[in-house]
């Protein structure tokens, strides 16, 4: 289905929050009983122990919920807070979101010891308190039990009596058991089953700071809206393109952050603008939060950027291409930006479509581009638009010297300036020649030359430039039988041309219509007699005109060939070509 290049919608903005702390469960290894350190005749890790997780602090994983020391129904952390919830008897550690546990993220000893007890075969993507969880037990020398806790189903890689050394791994992170996220509960127990608080004890060599900066862990980009935690913390891949009209979900994973931390969710346009930006100030302390952003972009083709900034600076960037849907084999896209042509080149370059037509125009001194793009591979191409005459001209040499023949020439005005563009392709086809910037007379010379040497012009675009003729021309030896080209035509004399031309048995082949220098289209023409099925064409017709054509014969089966584009009164015209062939 056709849509504008450029049409401005709507958009809605939501940040929301999302915070729950991950519960803990004990496995088959655990007694219900709980102490708030350690008894009489424990011995340390001489060696301080090494964090049972790799990767860094904050952007691998961050701890979520401490041992809590309060007996009762209080709630008390090692350094006199309350990062726990009651009863809890380890540590909590979590990663940012189901892809570190699907990507086999590690869980390792915290130092040499042997294997006593462990459980594998538990379901492991819970986000609730249910079922029982997978463990590993490590027995060290020094009398302490190390628990690794909520693992992945059939992750484990130890066995029981095995000897396992510091570093090892032992499984990978999971959520099975009573947990909401996936997390690593690591629990350590002396010799009479007291639970111990590792960081009151000093067991680490190198423990983690308290408060944990605000920082990014993971971002999530899907279609449509985000509305729950879980589409978070469980994503599905994040997407690189989203076509017109689909929201943009944007989920976060953030680890700590202190009250008056502020994180912005920024999505930009394929310019850099922005397009829309949402501020999250933090009112507290937080351990592991969720956060999320709902976005509708424009109908703007191209890469549009989603930044994560913390404390504003840059955190993390996303690319991804915004666009049409592409399930059709040919695309027109009109009136199209020459500024922003290159976003949409890409934009189809990179779904698979190679152009096969482009117009270059102007409308009160900018300039426009009308492109049609097809499906398929088929022979390598080429494609160049922009140009100044000289790499134009460097080009046409290197397509010589390759081999490769041009399907396409134009020239166009970008403010006072005259540029070029071309398609091209590897395959074989007949002897061409190609010239540029030729005056009115020149232009009469060639046609006659290359006429008698049994070339047909495929395509002459012209312009005026300072009262003169500057024309580009493209010719070649194919079969079409019988052909006329004209150029120079107003509206009046390309009606009757066309009408002569229909009564003689041609048809139209090829359209460009430029100014005359004082606001007058002009118009050049090719005909030939080429079978193309059932075919259309139009001029004249205004943006909403064009829309509804195009739309009306494509839905019966004619394709766009031609399009042109041209100023008429200060407004946007158009001409073009449909056939089934």
């Amino acid at each position: 289905m056709f849509t504008q290049s450029i049409r401005i919608a709507s958009f809605l903005t939501l940040a929301a929050l999302f915070s729950s702390p991950v519960l803990a469960q004990g496995g088959a290894s655990q007694t219900t009983s709980r102490g708030s350190g350690m008894s009489t005749g424990d011995r340390l890790a001489p060696a301080g122990w090494l964090w049972p997780m790799p990767g860094t602090d904050g952007d691998d994983w961050v701890i979520n919920n401490y041992v809590d020391l309060n007996p009762g129904s209080g709630i008390l952390d090692y350094m006199g807070g309350s990062k726990s919830y009651n009863g809890h008897r380890g540590i909590d550690i979590d990663v940012p979101t189901f892809r570190e546990m699907d990507a086999d993220f590690p869980i390792r000893a915290v130092d040499d010891g042997q294997v006593i007890d462990l459980f594998d075969s538990n379901f492991d993507r819970n986000m609730s308190c249910t079922g029982q969880w997978n463990f590993v037990t490590v027995l060290h020398s020094s009398g302490l039990r190390s628990i690794y806790g909520h693992l992945k189903k059939d992750s484990v890689v130890v066995s029981i009596g095995q000897s396992v050394q510091r570093g090892q791994t032992l499984g990978v992170v999971g959520s099975s058991g009573c947990s909401t996220h996936p997390h690593l509960h690591l629990e350590v127990r002396n010799s009479k089953n007291a639970v111990i608080d590792p960081f009151s004890d000093g067991l680490f060599a190198d423990p983690p700071v308290y408060d944990t900066p605000l920082s990014f862990m993971d971002a999530v980009l899907k279609e449509g809206s985000i509305a729950s935690t879980s589409q978070i913390q469980d994503p599905a891949p994040n997407i690189t393109q989203l076509d017109f009209g689909k929201q943009l979900g944007v989920g976060l994973s953030m680890a700590g952050g202190q009250a008056g931390d502020q994180i912005d969710i920024v999505l930009k346009r394929p310019n850099g603008s922005v397009f829309s930006q949402t501020p999250i100030t933090f009112s507290g302390i937080f351990r592991h939060s969720f956060w999320l952003s709902n976005f509708s972009p424009s109908q703007e083709i191209g890469s549009w950027t989603v930044e994560i900034k913390t404390n504003g600076s840059l955190a993390a960037s996303y690319p991804i291409l915004i666009g049409p849907p592409v399930s059709e084999s040919r695309i027109a896209r009109f009136k199209i930006p020459h500024a922003d042509y290159q976003e949409e080149f890409l934009y189809y370059a990179n779904n698979g479509y190679r152009p096969v037509f482009f117009d270059g125009y102007d409308v009160n001194g900018q300039a426009y581009v009308n492109a049609i793009f097809e499906q398929g591979s088929g022979s390598s191409w080429m494609a160049k638009h922009g140009q100044t005459g000289a790499s134009f001209d460097s080009d046409m040499s290197f397509l010589v010297n390759i081999g490769w023949r041009p399907t396409l020439v134009e020239s166009y005005k970008v403010g006072n300036s005259i540029r070029y563009a071309f398609l091209a392709e590897s395959s074989s086809g007949p002897d061409w020649a190609v010239y540029r910037a030729a005056s009115a007379s020149t232009h009469g010379t060639n046609f006659n030359t290359y006429a008698n040497l049994g070339y047909r012009a495929a395509m002459i675009s012209p312009l005026i430039v300072g009262g003169s003729y500057s024309i580009t021309a493209l010719y070649d030896k194919a079969n079409v039988g019988g052909w006329v080209a004209l150029a120079g035509l107003t509206t009046s004399q390309y009606q009757d041309l066309f009408n002569d031309e229909i009564q003689a048995g041609r048809k139209l082949a090829y359209l460009n219509v430029f100014d005359n220098g004082s606001g007058t289209p002009l118009f050049s023409a090719i005909f030939n007699t080429l079978s193309i099925g059932s075919w259309a064409s139009r001029h004249d017709l205004t943006e909403s005109g064009i829309d509804s054509e195009h739309s009306w014969l494509t839905s019966i089966g004619l394709k766009i060939r031609v399009v042109t584009g041209y100023a008429f009164g200060g407004s946007h015209r158009f001409g073009g070509h449909w056939s089934s062939n």
